[in-house]
Parts: C-alpha cells; sequence; structure tokens
C-alpha cells in the first residue's frame, strides 16, 4: 500500500498570503507616504517662487516710480511685505536686497526679492526640516523723460 506524503508547500497552504498584509504596510509607510508628502510641497515652493517674483516687480516698480531712492526703498519694503501677508506668509518670510543701479534718468534698477519658507509640512505633526530659499531678481528702468527733482 502506497502512503501519500503531502509536501511542505502544501502543509503551509492555510498561511499563503498572511504575509501580505504586512508587505502592503510596509509599502505605503516606506514608499507612498514619502513620495506623497514630498509631492505635496511643491505647491509650497510653486506659491513662495511667485511671492518673490510679485514682490520683486512690485517693489522695483515703486522705487522707479518714487521721488527718490530712499522714498522708493521704503515704499518697496513695504508693499513686498504687504504682498507676502496677501499670499499668507508671515510678514518677516520676505526680504529685498539694496536696490542696484543709480537714481538717474534712463538707469536701471534692480532688486531682488528673497523666500524664506519652511522645506517640508507633515500634515497634523506641522514643520520638519530646515527651511528653503527661493529668490526673484527684476530689473526696471527709469523713464528718459522723467522729471526728477534736484
Amino acid at each position: 500500500m502506497t502512503h501519500f506524503r503531502p509536501c511542505a508547500a502544501a502543509a503551509h497552504q492555510h498561511e499563503r498570503g498572511a504575509i501580505e498584509g504586512l508587505e502592503m504596510m510596509l509599502v505605503l509607510a516606506f514608499i507612498i507616504l514619502p513620495v506623497a508628502t514630498a509631492m505635496a510641497q511643491v505647491p509650497r515652493w510653486i506659491d513662495a517662487r511667485s511671492t518673490a517674483e510679485l514682490a520683486a516687480q512690485e517693489a522695483v516698480r515703486e522705487i522707479v516710480l518714487a521721488p527718490d531712492m530712499a522714498t522708493g526703498t521704503a515704499r518697496a519694503n513695504a508693499i513686498a511685505t504687504q504682498i507676502a501677508v496677501n499670499h499668507g506668509w508671515d510678514a518677516g518670510a520676505i526680504s529685498l536686497s539694496a536696490p542696484t543701479g543709480t537714481f538717474a534718468r534712463g538707469e536701471e534698477i534692480s532688486v531682488t526679492a528673497t523666500m524664506d519658507f519652511p522645506t517640508i509640512v507633515v500634515p497634523m505633526i506641522g514643520y520638519a526640516g530646515g527651511g528653503s530659499t527661493v529668490s526673484a531678481t527684476h530689473v526696471e528702468r527709469i523713464d528718459d523723460f522723467r522729471e526728477l527733482p534736484p
């Protein structure tokens, strides 16, 4: 008479798939969540970049239209801060470089706006990691026929 001995694989057939749940949790925890968190940071970077570009444009425009460089620089700092606040950033998140160029007809004035923002925002936890910085520079020319005070 022949005895039937089941193979080792058949003996553990009822356990098949038991590890799949664990594997799925590991994939979710170590691959999908970090990638999703990283992808969620892209809009913050784009928002910071567009805020810096707008602040640089408006700041240099304020300087070019001002009666003198000191007044223009004060107005530029005020408008850059206001733009940052209007876009939902802290007032201290933006800074302007000192304007370059001379304040005379036909000259070009340049301003660089720099935004500092947290690198990673983890949902339900808050900010993690250091900060990132984006900068934008804008150049504008003082009108050739503009009347400037003496």
